[in-house]
């Protein structure tokens, strides 16, 4: 695990990618702003150190190698329960969306977006009363409602 405690009032990030690089580069935008974020490049690292209930937020890309689309998907919610998860890929959304729909905890974001907006993202998302609601009650997001267009046009 490598980590970036900044502040104890952030929030905790987590990141999971099998991309050192990105995850170095990301964790070090996290720290100049003053943000706290783990990061694990592997899932196996991530279940011999960790608990669900130490991060607020996990940030994890949608293909770890081995684990992708409905195996991670299902995993990441067994595993986080009620936690944001926030998939994040250089594929398109479009591929993504259907493992998402019976997880309504999980959401995507484009990597292509890069850190600073990724991050601006998911603060926004998680802001948003109507957004904390829908995950606390594991209400499925209606993808096509008029509330998810607005949404996502900040993704």
């Amino acid at each position: 695990m490598n980590s970036f405690s900044v502040s104890k009032e952030s929030r905790r990030f987590l990141l999971i990618d099998d991309d050192t690089e990105f995850c170095t580069y990301f964790s070090r935008y996290a720290h100049s702003i003053g943000m706290t974020l783990d990061f694990y490049t592997s899932l196996l690292d991530l279940e011999a150190f960790t608990t669900n209930s130490a991060y607020d937020v996990v940030i994890i890309d949608f293909d770890l190698g081995a684990h992708v689309g409905p195996d991670l998907v299902n995993y990441l919610s067994a595993l986080f329960g009620n936690i944001p998860i926030y998939l994040v890929s250089a594929y398109s959304k479009e591929r993504i969306q259907p493992y998402l729909v019976n997880h309504p905890t999980i959401e995507y974001i484009s990597k292509s977006l890069g850190f600073a907006n990724i991050i601006a993202t998911i603060q926004m998302r998680l802001m948003s009363p109507e957004s904390h609601q829908k995950l606390i009650k594991g209400v499925s997001h209606n993808r096509d409602s008029k509330v998810s267009r607005k949404r996502d046009n900040f993704a």
